[in-house]
């Protein structure tokens, strides 16, 4: 096995066993190596965390092993986040980011924020728990390509259909697309509240991001 194999299945191993120690120095290593942190993040941690959510499908792992690998997800991308350099690409544009109201959930966010910026996006982190009248303040102040909104809780979906009312209420519907991702999202829920595309996982949505910018 390559040593570039070996650092991808260690950070991918490190992340299923939740093991935010292992995660750093396997990132780390990527590093030193000279491993492109894109890479690490694309080949190693999201493959990890890939498996974790089949898991978690399963029922072989609980929301509580889920939320600790994601921990050592996150302990892994501080590493590698600096290192990530952008990828110029034909359509890059400005896209603006956040959780909906009610969900304070920011791994899925962060992971997606941090692969837009390396595909070479301009990305405004607005945060978590955004209030719907929050996210039309912004799309008007930044004026954003496209408004990508992330929920893992049901709650948040009622937040999500609202910010686009919202939009659509101000004029606003038509001047910026719209995507949504996360565990409380699908392709149905897409539709039915009339946003553009929708994620199914991180590499996804940048994919998606990219479409609908073109």
């Amino acid at each position: 096995m390559h040593i570039s194999e070996q650092i991808f299945e260690k950070l991918s191993s490190a992340v299923i066993n939740a093991d935010s120690e292992l995660t750093r120095e396997a990132a780390v290593e990527a590093l030193d190596q000279g491993i492109d942190a894109y890479d690490a993040l694309t080949q190693g941690l999201m493959k990890g965390i890939e498996i974790v959510g089949e898991k978690f499908g399963n029922k072989e792992y609980f929301i509580s092993d889920v939320l600790m690998s994601a921990q050592a997800m996150q302990a892994g991308l501080e590493i590698l986040e600096p290192h990530l350099k952008a990828k110029k690409s034909s359509g890059h544009g400005k896209v603006l980011i956040g959780t909906a109201f009610t969900d304070i959930h920011t791994i899925g966010k962060n992971i997606v924020k941090i692969m837009l910026q390396a595909s070479g996006f301009d990305v405004i982190d607005i945060g978590e728990n955004v209030l719907p009248e929050t996210f039309l303040e912004n799309v008007k102040k930044y004026n954003p390509d496209v408004l990508a909104m992330s929920g893992i809780i049901s709650s948040a979906r009622a937040e999500m259909e609202k910010t686009i009312e919202a939009l659509e209420r101000e004029g606003l519907r038509d001047r910026v697309r719209i995507i949504i991702g996360g565990a409380a999202t699908s392709e149905e829920f897409a539709k039915k509240i009339d946003a553009d595309a929708y994620g199914s996982d991180a590499q996804d949505a940048v994919q998606k991001v990219k479409k609908l910018i073109e």
